[in-house]
């Protein structure tokens, strides 16, 4: 006998019940018509020989039941009855339904987005071939960048490793030096797509021999730049397209779910090695200065990492061996690619992740509080169900069924709901081609967290809904009063439990509130006010003077002569810029580490225009030419730090850790300290150099506008334009916006937590309201007996409250003693606040309880105004 048969056939008369009842109907016809007959044969009237074969045959009805249950899964057919059942419930309570499914939609779409924003940036692996052997090559275990003649020789020798391939992101523009349309792209090396394992939709990738000089200007483009460009036509394949001063024909596409191994950072295009100087100024492919490539690797089948970080190490060795003793190569997993920044947006998430998953508890509590209320409600359903028989498993499995079916209704509306809110997300970030893609992460997730979320507000309410005495149970009208007693303890035990928590929540709402505001109005040392910045790319170079004399002094003049300018000046590495430099600074006897100050080079009139104090001496002037003696500026912070309480305007400093006379700088002033990074950061140690006695590239222009910057944008980019045609603008915009980007994870952090609390007490005081509404309707009578002895409303009202104040009381002192407490895990996050801030807290607290007492007034005014009488008589 097939041992799948029987299960084969059950599972088909899921699908064939109604044919197979008609069928067995007739078959019990046909049997009671003939022992009918039979018993007529005896002597039996037609009337009396029907109810002797009805006698003999039993309840046509059970066998039916019996019948069925054999050929089918009862189970499963007893459950699809209790989703139909629960689904009726669910259409005769369409207020409750519509609260309990925005309570839930709310809840888990919010969770779902976050956990999809989470699952991008910690979990999704490179949409390549086994992402899982790729490495990122590292020094010290921290991502560096490494110039093109080391790669190049590395890659050439190393023999441990499967592959070698570089890439470095650069901003150009499609159509030439003066184009208008901005193009990022990636210059790759020939084996990138081989090492990488991604893969082309049309055409080829990029090959080894396109990384020689001699080799044709080849690219390739990404699906998104394919669809904007060529609008996803056919003939795009050899396609020629001007990219600065080359000419690049098109050879492939990447695949469309294809964005490079840089998160964040998507490129259009990319280029060989063999096109770096034609697309760049300068020819970084022969300078051993220029760090600007990140390395990955692909490990050899079977081959052990730090045997190949230890082998590269040694290679490095021996191609560089000026290379410090304290610098070592290693490599690290590369699966997921290379990003900037990665720990701090994965502890921005996570703890997104965490608030989001107390939002939903609290969500949980709501509803389980919601049932307990309608649960008393069906007392009498349930002690009928009991009554005829159904055990108390039976009815509990039911109500869960019914809460199942609600929370997958709500588990729906929350998925669309997250769709929304996740296409809103990735149109105001840059990464549209990362995060739009699909896959089954999410909705398995939603899926867990529906089925979860129904266990958690269900299940308890379940089993003291279904403890009842059915004497009092079965009378029609009243209600147990033990189950009426243990629901109301649960219920005030569930919103003691929110109230806690919504207080917790409140108060990191409250202290990230503060942070924030403390970083919008700190004291930057410089004012953003009235301030317009551009950022230049790298390549703006005016390091030599014959380039100074004919690009940077003309720039100057033309910016200082716009209406509505007060001053202007240009800088490399200036505070907020795209570039920044670090070195040491000493003076006689007093040594530095190395790279542990940063160091700008700026034009005259920077301090003027940044509208940075001198504390003593002078700013850079013209007179600090580039045949002028060596001059520096010093902040605040490093005069303190070489030279105390004296005066340092006068002395000697070289960028050395040790002083050396050769290499002395005359310090000319003293500069008030200034954020350089990031409006968080402290001021850090600065020194500023006149820009035309060093070589170094231009990256940001400051002018200050009597006017409101932004309407001096337009004037500022003609400027630019007119002055070095061939320069490319990367962004013009307010000093006070670019300060608000170094803040942006603390604005999202603040946003978000001030949002999800709030949704955290509008549902808890939803839970407060529906619990002492509950209770009120179980004390009619009660309340009726005050009233009809002459307790006035009033009365009734303060008992009322006096009760759910205790309730609330003591749940916000155990939120406030947790919320103190969990503070601290969050001093990392907070600025000029500190994690036991009472007045944050008694915000929090004042907040909370001004809610909650509206959500036990509003029913316990109700209470008090029922009629003595009506509430008697309907007891």
């Amino acid at each position: 006998m097939n041992p799948m048969r029987t299960p084969i056939s059950r599972l088909r008369a899921l699908f064939t019940t109604r044919r197979d009842d008609a069928r067995l109907a007739e078959e019990i016809d046909a049997h009671l018509d003939f022992l009918a007959a039979d018993f007529e044969r005896r002597g039996l009237s037609p009337r009396e020989a029907r109810f002797a074969a009805r006698r003999e045959f039993g309840g046509a009805t059970q066998v039916q039941e019996e019948h069925r249950d054999q050929r089918g899964l009862p189970l499963l057919a007893s459950i699809a009855g209790d989703f139909r059942y629960g689904l009726a419930q669910i259409r005769k309570s369409p207020g409750f339904a519509a609260a309990a499914i925005l309570t839930l939609a709310l809840g888990i779409g919010a969770n779902t987005v976050i956990y999809r924003a989470l699952d991008a940036v910690a979990f999704r692996p490179l949409p390549v071939r086994d992402p899982g052997n790729l490495r990122i090559l590292v020094e010290n275990h921290r991502p560096t960048n490494f110039d093109y003649p080391l790669y190049r020789d590395m890659a050439t020798r190393q023999r441990t490793l499967d592959s070698l391939f570089a890439s470095g992101f650069v901003n150009s523009r499609l159509g030439g030096a003066q184009g208008s349309q901005p193009l990022p792209l990636a210059i790759v090396s020939g084996n990138y797509f081989s090492g990488l394992g991604a893969r082309v939709a049309q055409g080829r990738p990029l090959l080894p021999a396109d990384d020689r000089s001699e080799a044709g200007p080849v690219a390739v483009i990404s699906d998104l730049f394919w669809e904007k460009q060529f609008h996803r036509g056919s003939d795009a394949l050899g396609k020629t397209l001007r990219i600065a001063n080359a000419d690049v024909t098109v050879v492939g596409i990447a695949a469309p779910e294809f964005y490079g191994d840089f998160l964040g950072l998507e490129p259009d295009l990319w280029v060989p090695m063999s096109l770096q100087p034609r697309i760049m100024s300068a020819d970084w492919l022969k300078s051993d200065e220029m760090r600007w490539l990140t390395v990955m690797a692909r490990l050899a089948p079977g081959g052990s990492p730090r045997r190949a970080a230890t082998a590269l190490e040694a290679l490095r060795r021996r191609l560089q061996p000026k290379t410090a003793l304290d610098v070592h190569l290693a490599l690290e997993p590369g699966a997921r690619g290379i990003t900037q920044g990665r720990d701090l947006v994965e502890g921005l998430v996570f703890a997104l992740m965490a608030l989001v998953a107390v939002v939903l508890l609290i969500a949980c509590c709501n509803l389980a509080n919601l049932l307990l209320g309608r649960g008393a409600t069906r007392t009498h359903e349930i002690g009928v169900r009991l009554a005829l028989g159904a055990g108390r498993g039976r009815v509990v499995r039911q109500l869960l069924t019914e809460s199942l079916a609600l929370s997958i209704i709500g588990g729906v509306a929350a998925y669309a709901l997250a769709a929304w809110a996740w296409q809103f997300l990735i149109a105001s970030v840059d990464m549209q081609r990362y995060l739009s893609q699909w896959d089954w992460h999410a909705p398995l997730f939603t899926a867990a967290a529906t089925v979860l979320a129904a266990c958690l507000f269900s299940l308890a309410p379940a089993l003291v809904t279904t403890k009842v005495d059915l004497l009092t149970a079965l009378q029609s009208g009243r209600r147990s009063y033990s189950a009426g007693h243990r629901s109301q303890r649960l219920g005030r035990t569930l919103v003691a439990a929110q109230v806690s928590v919504s207080l917790l929540l409140l108060y990191g709402a409250a202290l990230l509130g503060r942070s924030f505001w403390n970083l919008q109005h700190r004291d930057l040392g410089f004012r953003p006010q009235g301030l317009l910045m551009a950022k230049l790319d790298v390549e703006l170079d005016f390091s030599n003077t014959a380039r100074d004399a004919a690009i940077g002094r003309p720039l100057l003049d033309r910016l200082n002569n716009l209406p509505g300018v007060v001053s202007a000046a240009i800088a490399s590495a200036g505070p907020f810029g795209n570039s920044s430099y670090t070195s040491a600074l000493s003076a006689p006897g007093h040594p530095s580490e190395e790279n542990s100050h940063h160091v700008a080079f700026v034009s005259p009139r920077y301090f003027e225009t940044m509208g940075i104090r001198i504390v003593a001496g002078r700013g850079i002037e013209e007179t600090d030419h580039a045949t002028a003696p060596k001059v520096a500026v010093i902040s605040q912070s490093v005069a303190r730090r070489l030279f105390g309480d004296a005066n340092p305007v006068g002395r000697l400093v070289s960028e050395t850790p040790n002083y050396d006379d050769r290499e002395a700088l005359r310090i000319v002033g003293v500069a008030n300290d200034a954020c350089f990074t990031s409006a968080r950061d402290g001021a850090p140690l600065v020194f500023y150099i006149p820009l035309a006695q060093e070589m170094e590239p231009v990256t940001s222009v400051m002018v200050r506008t009597a006017a409101e910057p932004r309407s001096m944008i337009a004037a500022v980019r003609s400027a630019l334009r007119e002055t070095a045609p061939d320069r490319r603008i990367e962004a013009i915009e307010p000093a006070q916006e670019a300060v608000g980007s170094t803040v942006s994870s603390d604005f999202l952090l603040t946003t978000f937590t001030g949002g999800f609390s709030l949704l955290a007490l509008a549902l808890t005081s939803l839970g407060v309201y529906s619990v002492v509404a509950y209770a009120m309707s179980g004390r009619k009578r009660e309340i009726g007996i005050r009233l009809a002895l002459g307790a006035t409303r009033t009365d009734v009202t303060r008992m009322v409250a006096r009760e759910f104040a205790v309730l609330v009381g003591g749940s916000a002192v155990v939120g406030a003693a947790a919320a103190l407490a969990m503070a601290r895990l969050a001093r990392g996050s907070l600025f000029g606040v500190a994690p036991n801030d009472y007045l944050s807290l008694g915000a929090a607290v004042l907040v909370l309880t001004a809610v909650a007492a509206l959500a036990v007034g509003i029913p316990a005014r109700r209470a008090s105004r029922l009629d003595p009488m009506d509430a008697l008589r309907q007891e």
